[in-house]
C-alpha cells in the first residue's frame, strides 16, 4: 500500500518498531523524499497515543487523510491454557492501541 501511495504522490508516513524495514520500504517507495519514517512500538495505548500526539506535534503542517491500521498480534495458545495477561497484550495492540491512533489522528487540533 506504500508503494501504491507513493506512486499516486502522497505524503506517506510509515510507522512500526524497526526502522531498519521502515528505511529500506522508503527507499523502494516512488517518491522516498515525501515518505516520513517514524518508529513506534504500538503496544500500550498510552504510549500510542503519546507518540502520535508526539509525531502531530513534530510535524503541525500534516493532515491525514487516509489511515491504515495495520498492527496487530495473533494467540496461538489454546484458550483454556492461555492467561488474562496474554490476552490484555493482545488487546492493547489489537484494539486499545487502534483506537488511541485513530482518536488522535483525527483531532481538530492535528
Amino acid at each position: 500500500m506504500a508503494y501504491g501511495f507513493s506512486e499516486a504522490g502522497a505524503t506517506v508516513i510509515l510507522s512500526a518498531r524497526r526502522k531498519d524495514e521502515l528505511e529500506r520500504v522508503k527507499k523502494a517507495c516512488k517518491n522516498p523524499d515525501k515518505v516520513i519514517v517514524y518508529p513506534m512500538d504500538m503496544s500500550d495505548p498510552q504510549n500510542t497515543e503519546k507518540a502520535t500526539r508526539q509525531f502531530f506535534a513534530e510535524n503541525p503542517s500534516l493532515n491525514i487523510d487516509i489511515l491504515v491500521n495495520n498492527a496487530g498480534m495473533g494467540n496461538r495458545v489454546p484458550f483454556l491454557e492461555d492467561s488474562i495477561q496474554n490476552d490484555l497484550r493482545v488487546f492493547n495492540l489489537n484494539v486499545l492501541s487502534q483506537i488511541a491512533i485513530t482518536r488522535v489522528s483525527f483531532m481538530d487540533e492535528n
